[in-house]
């Protein structure tokens, strides 16, 4: 999918939440962490875009370059602050990108296949890659050989699709007790490979892509289109309670934690504060109770000018 250069913001007010019954949620809070996805079809060139929150909106960063060829991308994990790792269906690899190009910088062949269904993988905070390969085992992956070592063969569940895994390596699961959609709730004990319904997923469809956030929840995806757009879920790891924020209007796949930095001074959103910033506060001179006021004074005056000033250049 094409885009323009420009990053583009898909505002999505947290209303719509109110609207589904969930009035009186609270928001998914914007400190420390965004999600990285991508969007479109799952054929490349794919696009990558962060969603951010507060109120929930995606930014489209822009098609991945393809440094090296990469196929069908589905599942992902974050790697560090400016990676993430995906698997190529097609070509059984891990694919890592960096975020920063955006661009697929390295290809490593699996020793197993990535199925299309009943499947998984993740990165713990500590670096250790987990698989579900092929189908239904629990496997490690050496990230520089693709090299898989099976750990244990998953039961307690008929489909799995997308799996989350934490520090302390308890493994959360989203699949079905047969083989329908992936809306409940699971964990994985990892040495045996029993899976332990926690609930049903409420108000959650088919959720494909799965990663714990650093808030202590977990964010999934649903990559189904239903004319409408692509819905995100926060769920609690306790009880399987979902949040839907629904209709983003963009069809994504595959879900990634990263560190966010807030950058109050980029008044357009462009990951940089330059001079479009600096016009931004003087078409809002003189006025309160809008964002170019940068320091919160209330009135956006010479002292938001300086803020802009002294953050000149790339945000962080």
């Amino acid at each position: 999918m094409a885009v323009n250069s420009s990053a583009r913001l898909i505002p999505i007010t947290l209303g719509l939440v109110a609207a589904i019954g969930l009035a009186g949620t609270p928001a998914a809070s914007a400190e420390g962490f965004m999600l990285y996805s991508t969007v479109g079809d799952e054929t490349p060139p794919l696009t990558l875009a962060r969603i951010l929150f507060d109120p929930v909106r995606i930014e489209v960063i822009g098609d991945i370059q393809q440094q090296v060829t990469y196929g069908t991308l589905t599942s992902m994990a974050p790697l560090d602050s400016t990676h993430i790792v995906m698997t190529d269906r097609d070509n059984d690899a891990l694919v890592t990108i960096d975020t920063t190009i955006p661009a697929a910088v390295s290809s490593v062949p699996l020793d197993q296949d990535y199925w299309v269904t009943h499947r998984g993988f993740d990165i713990t905070p500590d670096g250790v890659y987990y698989g579900l390969l092929p189908g239904m085992e629990l496997r490690t992956i050496d990230p520089d050989t693709g090299v898989t070592s099976l750990i244990s063969a998953i039961t307690g569940v008929g489909r799995v699709e997308s799996i989350a895994v934490t520090l302390d390596r308890t493994v959360y699961a989203c699949g079905h007790p047969d083989n329908g959609p992936s809306a409940y709730l699971y964990t994985i004990d990892v040495p045996t490979g029993v899976a332990t319904m926690i609930a049903p997923l409420l108000d959650a469809y088919d959720v494909d892509g799965l990663t714990m956030a650093p808030d202590g929840f977990l964010y999934g995806s649903d990559s189904t289109t239903d004319g409408l757009g692509d819905d995100l879920y926060r769920i609690n790891p306790s009880d399987g309670t979902v949040t839907v924020f629904p209709n983003l209007g963009i069809n994504f796949h595959g879900l990634a934690t990263a560190p966010y930095f807030a950058c109050p001074a980029d008044l357009n959103d462009d990951q940089t504060v330059d001079i479009d910033d600096v016009f931004a506060v003087l078409a809002y001179w003189g006025q309160s109770d809008v964002p170019a006021d940068i320091n919160e004074d209330g009135v956006v005056d010479i002292d938001d000018l300086f803020e802009v000033l002294a953050a000149w250049g790339p945000c962080p």
